[in-house]
């Protein structure tokens, strides 16, 4: 019966730490993955419009100013795709040009900012792509597109990750030991009664338990 509560005890406590660093691990996940993503929007946001003496564009306008736009909005660290409102490439700050068209979500169209973790299709390592609108006069003219490596930040993330792991194993040490004591708090007087029941059912009447000569003496 000891046994038994000990390895309920210690279900209980290893399910619990591992919801516990689950939870832990989605969230400083997306604390940092929102973190980058609201870094490359506050900077665009806060350069200055090139297209602000302009007041009709088309995507042949904006095509004249891609470079203007690249350069302008390009931020150290990272690359800057310029595209169509579809999601067409028109540049890159890299200078390499591709006919390729990425799939736009609705919310950036909405003059929302969003990430994607992708593949980097060269180096195969993961990075994220920030999609946020290149804004005009409350319309989006195109989309600017920022791809950074993620192996820093994932390096730093697996790091807190094994902290964490190493605290549970801590804790689950903690809570074995505090569990044997609970066995024993437990067990022992239940042993005592099932051995004085025993004992009882064996004619033998003049045996008392430990439990009840506690009685008396508390008497």
């Amino acid at each position: 019966m000891k046994r038994r509560i000990i390895v309920y005890f210690m279900i209980i406590s290893l399910l619990t730490l591992g919801l516990v660093m689950i939870g832990f691990g989605i969230g400083i996940r997306q604390y940092y993955y929102q973190g980058i993503a609201n870094t490359f929007q506050s900077q665009a946001e806060a350069i200055p419009s090139v297209l602000s003496r302009e007041t009709d564009f088309t995507n042949k306008s904006l095509e004249e100013f891609s470079s203007e736009i690249i350069k302008n909005y390009q931020i150290n660290g990272s690359e800057l795709q310029l595209l169509k409102r579809n999601g067409k490439l028109i540049q890159s700050s890299t200078g390499f040009y591709e006919d390729k068209t990425y799939l736009i979500d609705s919310d950036v169209l909405d003059l929302k900012t969003t990430y994607k973790i992708e593949k980097n299709s060269y180096s195969g390592q993961k990075i994220m792509a920030v999609y946020t609108p290149l804004v005009f006069d409350g319309q989006v003219l195109g989309i600017l597109r920022y791809t950074t490596s993620l192996t820093q930040v994932n390096a730093l993330i697996i790091n807190l990750l094994i902290y964490g792991i190493i605290i549970c194993i801590f804790i689950a040490v903690i809570v074995f030991f505090v569990s044997l004591r609970l066995g024993n708090i437990i067990v022992e007087p239940l042993n005592d009664i099932i051995n004085f029941t025993k004992k009882i059912a064996e004619g033998k009447y003049k045996e008392k338990s430990k439990i009840l000569i506690q009685m008396n003496l508390e008497k």
